[in-house]
C-alpha cells in the first residue's frame, strides 16, 4: 500500500513537470531524468526481478550508467553490478482515527507559498539549485502541501500529503523548529482525509518518533544509485 502510494506521487511530480514516466505491475518507470531525490525506477511488487533487472539495464544503457532505484521490499540488492546503497528505511502505517489538532498549519495555495515553502524545504535539509515543486502541483486534487509558518511569516515546518484509493501519504516532513514534526504532521495530515490510513517511510530520529506517535513498521526499502551501473 505505501509503496504504491509513493508511486501516486511520484506520477503528481512528474505529471506538474511534463516528465514521461511508465507505471506497470513491477515498477514505476521514469522516461526521463528524474527531479532531484527522484530514483529512475522504483519497485511496486514483490517477485519481478528479472523483470525489474530488464528494465535497469534499458535506463542504464539510456542514462551511461547513471541511475538509481529504489528497492521498495529490500529484495535486489545490486551493489555488486555498480550500485552503491545509499540510505535504509521502514514503511510506515497508522490507521485511520483522529489525531491531535494542529495550530498553525495550513494549506499552500498559491504559487508565492509554495516557493516560500520550498525555500524552507531546502533549507532544512534538502538542498537542490533546481526548482522541485510547480506551481502546477497545487491543481492536482490528491495533492495537499501543508506548512506552518512563522510569526515572522516564512514556514518553520512543512509535509505533502497525497491521496490514494486506500490511504493517504505523508511526505517531505521538514522543520526549522524544534518541534514533534512527525506528531504535528500527521495532525495536518489526518485533517485532509481522517477516514484513511496514513503511511510514508522513515529512518533514524523520524522513525522513532513515528513509532511514538502510533505508526507500526511494515517493511524496508533500500535506496541505490550507480555513476557506473553494470548489468
Amino acid at each position: 500500500m505505501a509503496a504504491r502510494n509513493n508511486a501516486d506521487l511520484y506520477e503528481a511530480v512528474f505529471r506538474s513537470r511534463g516528465l514521461e514516466y511508465v507505471r506497470t505491475p513491477a515498477a514505476f518507470i521514469a522516461g526521463g531524468p528524474p527531479p532531484p531525490y527522484y530514483s529512475h525506477l522504483t519497485i511496486l511488487s514483490e517477485g519481478y526481478p528479472e523483470e525489474v533487472k530488464e528494465y535497469l539495464r534499458q535506463l542504464s544503457s539510456r542514462f551511461g550508467g547513471a541511475i538509481g532505484y529504489k528497492d521498495s521490499f529490500s529484495e535486489l540488492d545490486l551493489r555488486d553490478q555498480g550500485f552503491d546503497l545509499l540510505f535504509e528505511a521502514s514503511w510506515i502505517y497508522r490507521p485511520e482515527g483522529p489525531a491531535r489538532e494542529q495550530v498553525g498549519w495550513e494549506r499552500v495555495t498559491d504559487a508565492r507559498s509554495l516557493e516560500q515553502w520550498e525555500d524552507a524545504w531546502k533549507a532544512a535539509g534538502s538542498p537542490t539549485e533546481e526548482r522541485m515543486f510547480c506551481a502546477s502541483l497545487l491543481q492536482a486534487a490528491e495533492i495537499t502541501i501543508l506548512g506552518k509558518r512563522t510569526d515572522a511569516g516564512s514556514y518553520a515546518a512543512g509535509c505533502i500529503a497525497n491521496v490514494s484509493e486506500s490511504c493517504i501519504g505523508m511526505s517531505n516532513l521538514f522543520s526549522l523548529i524544534d518541534c514533534d514534526l512527525v506528531g504535528d504532521a500527521t495532525g495536518a495530515v489526518a485533517s485532509v482525509r481522517p477516514d484513511l490510513p496514513i503511511v510514508g517511510y522513515a529512518s533514524g530520529g523520524l522513525l522513532a518518533s513515528a513509532c511514538q506517535a502510533g505508526y507500526r513498521t511494515t517493511g524496508d526499502l533500500r535506496i541505490f544509485a550507480g555513476q557506473s551501473a553494470r548489468l
